[in-house]
């Protein structure tokens, strides 16, 4: 067959901070910067940006500290607002 599936331009409509996946790493085997052992990536949907955060436990409290943290600086920095967020239930 001569058809290719990517011959149409595919373009990403969604904004800065619409859509963000979150993934939190399992245990590391080795202690990582300043005794983590877990660390979170963040990555934004239109930018294909990704913030990586180090943590020493993977606890609800420091997980949703350090998501916090990000959402309000990230929406300071934009003026935009998360408007989807997608886990992976880690």
């Amino acid at each position: 067959m001569h058809v290719r599936a990517y011959d149409k331009e595919v373009v990403c409509k969604a904004e800065i901070l619409e859509r963000i996946h979150i993934d939190l790493w399992k245990p590391s085997p080795v202690v990582l910067a300043g005794g983590a052992c877990y660390f979170i990536l963040i990555m934004d949907g239109a930018l294909a940006f990704w913030y990586v955060e180090f943590l020493r436990e993977k606890t609800v409290d420091a997980t949703l500290n350090m998501l916090k943290k990000f959402l309000a600086e990230a929406e300071r920095l934009t003026g935009k607002k998360v408007l989807w967020v997608s886990v992976d239930r880690g």
